[in-house]
Formats: C-alpha cells, sequence, structure tokens
C-alpha cells in the first residue's frame, strides 16, 4: 500500500503555481477562460479527511462517548456525530465537485491525459468503497459523482470496549454511506474514507504531474 503521508512533488507544485500566477496577470485580457480551482485547499480538506479517521476512535475513548455510556451516553453520541457528519459531508462534497469541474476543464482543452488511466492508477492498492446496493462501478469519478448526487446520507460507526472496563464506545469506522436513485432504482454506496482521501490525493498529484495546466488554462 502507498505511503499516505507523502507530500505533493516540488516540481509539480511550483509548476501549477507559475501557472496559477499567469493566470492573474492575464486574467483581464483573457477572452477564454474557466474557473480557478483552490486545489490547495482540496488537498487540505483530504488530508484533514484522513486525520479525522484515524483520530475518531482515540477522540471517543478519551471523552467517554458512546450511547450507552454515562452520564451523558445518547446526548454526547448524538451531539459527535452531527458535528462529524457535517464537517465531513462539508469537507467531502468541495473536493468531489471541484475534483470533477477540474476533470472537465482537462478534457474540454484538449489535454493528452487519459483520466481513466489516471483513476485506475491512483485506486491501485486502495479499495475506495463497496456498492450495496445499485450497478455501480465505483471508480474515484463516480465516487464523485455518488457524493454529488446522494440525497441522504451517513456515518458507519463501531463499538469498542474500553480497556480494563467493561464500558464501550462508539467511533467512526471511516465508512461513508451514499444513498439515492437513478431514476426508480435506488443505489447505495459505502465509501472507505481513508483509503478515499488517499487515492483521492494520489490523482491529484497525478494531474499535478501531467496535465499541462497553460494548456487548460489557455495561457
Amino acid at each position: 500500500m502507498r505511503d499516505a503521508t507523502k507530500n505533493l512533488p516540488t516540481s509539480a507544485c511550483s509548476r501549477r503555481s507559475q501557472c496559477f500566477a499567469r493566470l492573474k496577470r492575464n486574467v483581464r485580457r483573457s477572452e477564454q477562460m474557466t474557473h480557478s480551482i483552490d486545489f490547495e485547499g482540496i488537498e487540505e480538506k483530504l488530508f484533514l479527511i484522513q486525520q479525522i479517521v484515524l483520530g475518531s476512535r482515540a477522540y471517543c475513548e478519551d471523552k467517554h462517548i458512546g450511547r450507552s455510556l454515562h452520564p451523558y451516553g445518547e446526548g454526547a453520541w448524538a451531539d459527535y456525530s452531527s458535528r462529524l457528519q457535517s464537517l465531513i459531508s462539508s469537507y467531502t462534497i468541495d473536493c468531489a465537485i471541484k475534483t470533477r469541474m477540474a476533470q472537465d476543464f482537462i478534457m474540454a482543452n484538449g489535454s493528452d491525459v487519459n483520466l481513466s488511466d489516471v483513476d485506475e492508477e491512483s485506486r491501485e492498492g486502495y479499495n475506495i468503497g463497496t456498492v450495496h446496493k445499485g450497478n455501480i462501478t465505483l471508480t474515484l469519478r463516480e465516487s464523485c459523482n455518488k457524493i454529488i448526487h446522494a440525497t441522504r446520507v451517513d456515518l458507519s460507526w463501531v463499538e469498542t470496549r474500553l480497556r480494563r472496563s467493561k464500558k464501550k464506545i462508539e467511533h467512526w469506522n471511516g465508512g461513508y454511506n451514499l444513498h439515492g436513485k437513478h431514476g426508480a432504482l435506488a443505489w447505495h454506496v459505502e465509501l472507505d474514507m481513508l483509503s478515499w482521501a488517499v487515492a483521492m490525493e494520489t490523482f491529484h498529484t497525478f494531474l499535478n504531474e501531467r496535465v499541462d495546466w497553460y494548456r487548460v488554462y489557455g495561457l
């Protein structure tokens, strides 16, 4: 499995930064240009999603969060789960929408990069999720589509017994359930947010390395 902590290549970041700096200088002269996407913001949110997944158990242990725990029990768990779902949904939607926009920009501007190949390569070694219902091939592109079009979402929780105690906490295991309909047919996809975030990071790294951003932005 790839190292989830690896950074973007310096040369790739430099090329993209130079491109955006040039875009700002030419914004008034360009008649045909696309939206400027905050790629660093996407990468930051993908990083934070990984930290939240990995930190949920430790946080719930420290705060004694679980529906059966006293004195707060259901109330403390409900508060935590509500705040967590709101945060994860916000980060995930932002990453999904902007990634899909970037893909469309790349395809519309004649890039030689095969996005399907990059998608497959980015997912190598990672199981980004499970299709529980529906005829779906779960690529990164399709996962972004499902995030955007889901009509109901919920997190997956697991119980863990506290050390030296009979009490059980409940923590998020990284599962992010997306539900929706395609026509009359219901679908349900459960993303593994740790693997999904790492694969998305890898996808953006490859785009940084391989896409001619000057061409995409018409510079």
